[in-house]
């Protein structure tokens, strides 16, 4: 027996073990992402709801918590890369880009565009965006640009 075929007697079936086990792994991950969803969840209670001197705040569980958008984002781009590696190949991650993009591009410049509107017709209604041309033609392109009041947000806040 060749070294050659030594190498895939050994290696095909721990290929097609590990390709069997990759499902229960990314389960596992996606049980650590539901916990660091809920851990932002929960941080945004305690900052919105508790008062700033409540014993949570001062015992560190706020700065605990606040790990969970890393933890978050971390996680997802590993199973991102990971299940679009496997679906496609080297060129999983543009596909999966490409597919993101226009699926959700349109409901962003949607929504987006009936902020501004809105914000041109009724000034009042968001207390949180005053339209500025710049900023809005800006965040069309997913291009930072700041409000008038210099923090950095398109007008649809959460939208980057």
């Amino acid at each position: 027996m060749s070294a050659t075929q030594l190498h895939s007697a050994i290696a095909a079936p721990l290929a097609r073990r590990s390709a069997a086990l990759a499902p229960a792994r990314i389960g596992r991950l996606q049980m650590l992402r539901a916990l660091a969803a809920a851990m932002v969840v929960v941080f945004h209670v305690m900052t919105n709801y508790l008062p700033a001197d409540a014993a949570l705040l001062r015992h560190g569980l706020y700065n605990l918590l606040s790990g969970g958008v890393e933890i978050f984002f971390v996680i997802s781009g590993f199973i991102i890369r990971t299940t679009s590696w496997n679906s496609h190949g080297p060129s999983g991650a543009l596909i999966f880009l490409k597919k993101r993009f226009v699926r959700l591009a349109p409901y962003y410049w949607l929504i987006t565009g009936f902020i501004v509107g809105l914000s041109l017709t009724a000034p009042d209604a968001f207390g949180h965006y005053q339209f500025e041309w710049r900023n809005a033609a800006a965040s069309a392109f997913f291009i930072p640009w700041p409000r008038i009041d210099g923090t950095i947000f398109p007008p649809l806040a959460p939208g980057w």
